[in-house]
């Protein structure tokens, strides 16, 4: 992720560039990542049209990158969460995407 926390790698369908794994991640067997800090997971990203412009790719190119992104319900406050409870029930004052619920 641009200017984000993680290891980024991209990918053409079927043909994965990872990246080695830092010091305070952790591998997940399948992980395109190369590894994710505590409290990350490994997720499949398409690439924007700006990003595929930038690589001189047309827009139809099925490419997508694989991202570090905060993991929802796992007790781990990270990123761009405002909470996490440990699960992803609603209407316990945190949303199952890890936002603050009003009441």
């Amino acid at each position: 992720a641009e200017g984000g926390e993680g290891s980024v790698a991209m990918a053409q369908v079927n043909l994965p560039v990872q990246t080695l794994p830092t010091s305070d991640s952790v591998y997940t067997p399948g992980d395109f990542c190369g590894g994710c800090q505590l409290g990350y997971e490994c997720v499949e990203v398409p690439l924007s049209p700006l990003k595929l412009a930038r690589l001189g790719l047309p827009a139809s190119t099925a490419r997508f990158e694989w991202e570090c992104r905060p993991r929802c319900g796992d007790g781990m406050l990270v990123g761009e969460e405002q909470c996490d409870d440990d699960n992803l029930l609603a209407l316990d004052g945190c949303s199952s995407e890890c936002r603050v619920e009003a009441g």
